[in-house]
């Protein structure tokens, strides 16, 4: 199982090197999560995260998803 705990400690350096992308990454988990957007609605795209994150076997992302964060 792959665990985000060591990842995290880099998460600052990630920022500074490609701050683009992770300003991306963070603006397209806010849109999927967005309450009233898309053709699915929320409870229906918060299974697919859980169903996604209990595939990768990634605590961070069951945590996060779990938690409505």
């Amino acid at each position: 199982m792959h665990s985000h705990h060591d990842e995290a400690h880099f998460m600052a350096d990630l920022k500074e090197a490609a701050p683009a992308m992770v300003s991306a990454f963070f603006g397209f988990d806010k849109a999927v999560f967005k309450k009233d957007t898309g053709n699915l609605d929320l409870a229906t795209r918060e299974l697919i995260a859980v169903g996604v994150a209990v595939t990768t076997q990634c605590p961070f992302c069951i945590e996060t998803t779990r938690s409505g964060q």
